[in-house]
């Protein structure tokens, strides 16, 4: 195809990965380009990825800046070398890990705990406050939800304050809030990857949560709806 990028498209549309290849010096070129970078060439094939790759690197982002992603927050962004010779950049819903082999498609990667939970999200930033008639006036945000001095919730943009009054307190400095789909099962899977748990999964007035501390020494909330 004489400097036809269309079917690197159509494959996209199909939900298909294929990859540019100069008929004249054999090269792979990604993203694909009318003319090969190398040679010069205009005819080119366009293959199918095999599905494996190696991730060099990945971040999870919370809180997208890009239009065509706000709303599908959290998104993992990875590097990825395939065998065919290209890197690429990949978005998708579970974090990888550096360094490993993993077919495309997958959640696990060979070797490792699953991941967390496949709706893993940041729910809010909990903080601990002696008074919260006094905290909610300190913050000055937005009251979302009250419950008496239990525990407020205010609306910090991209993100939920929570304050905990003294009744609700579960740690004892701020920490974030995590909301996964069952608490039990993420406790499990956690502490199985060095996570040290703080408090057991226990019922409080609104959800189910725990306090773990991960392997830095770092405390977080886990926590579902009841």
């Amino acid at each position: 195809m004489s400097g036809d990028t269309s079917p690197y498209r159509a494959a996209c549309a199909r939900g298909e990965l294929v990859i540019q290849r100069c008929t004249a010096c054999d090269r792979r070129i990604h993203l694909p380009e009318p003319a090969c970078p190398w040679c010069g060439g205009h005819e080119f094939a366009f293959e199918p990825a095999s599905g494996d790759g190696l991730v060099h690197t990945y971040t999870v982002v919370h809180r997208s800046f890009a239009p065509g992603y706000r709303g599908r927050e959290p998104y993992v962004m990875a590097w990825v070398d395939l065998p065919e010779g290209a890197g690429v950049r990949a978005r998708g819903g579970v974090p990888a890990r550096t360094g490993a082999h993993r077919p495309a498609g997958t959640g696990d990667v060979p070797g490792r705990p699953a991941p967390l939970e496949a709706r893993v999200k940041l729910g809010n930033v909990l903080i601990p406050v002696a008074d919260l008639d006094e905290a909610i006036a300190f913050y000055g945000l937005p009251v979302k939800f009250r419950d008496g001095d239990r525990f407020a919730a205010l609306d910090g943009g991209g993100v939920t304050v929570a304050l905990a009054g003294p009744a609700e307190q579960v740690t004892d400095s701020a920490a974030p809030s995590y909301k996964v789909d069952d608490v039990t099962a993420a406790v499990e899977r956690l502490t199985a990857r060095g996570g040290e748990v703080v408090r057991a999964p226990e019922a409080g007035p609104h959800e189910t949560r725990a306090v773990l501390r991960d392997p830095s020494g770092n405390l977080f909330v886990l926590y579902s709806p009841l």
